[in-house]
């Protein structure tokens, strides 16, 4: 009694499905793998972000514009895998496309306990805190992902 079975230890590895996944992070974090890694720790049918196609978009045909921010990596890597999007905007951002959820709508959204809140942050950011702070609020803060990059100097000393 009390070891577990082949079977049983198969059933706890395997990640829980999620409905819906909001994700966000700091401006600072650039590490395109990093962040493709925390994504595809998660099983979930529709991901929430920060940001509108129209500007993914936008933002895509122009190469000059670097695209390794949190929301955009996440909306491609979404788009690839044809995981269904919903967009955040600000309050005081009209609504251009029909997937846009008004940021005061943010508990309506993630109403089901299988919704989560996924940060990925600096330390630094008040924006993710800010937002770490509604998640807890709502009950929806999944986990919070620290990202700290290395001083130059702790290679020397």
């Amino acid at each position: 009694m009390g070891k577990k079975t082949a079977k049983n230890q198969k059933k706890s590895t395997k990640k829980p499905q999620w409905n819906k996944l909001f994700i966000c992070g700091s401006d600072s974090i650039l590490n395109k793998e990093w962040i493709e890694g925390i994504l595809q720790s998660y099983s979930f049918k529709v991901l929430i972000v920060g940001i509108e196609a129209s500007d993914f978009l936008i933002k895509q045909s122009q190469k000059e514009i670097d695209m390794n921010y949190v929301d955009y990596i996440a909306f491609a890597y979404a788009l690839e895998r044809q995981i269904p999007i919903i967009s955040i905007i600000p309050e005081w951002k009209k609504a251009t496309e029909s997937n846009h959820v008004k940021t005061s709508n943010f508990k309506e959204i993630l109403r089901s306990t299988k919704d989560i809140g996924v940060v990925l942050w600096n330390g630094k950011s008040n924006t993710e805190w800010s937002m770490i702070q509604k998640l807890k609020k709502i009950k929806r803060l999944h986990k919070v992902h620290s990202y700290h990059v290395k001083s130059l100097l702790s290679y020397f000393t």
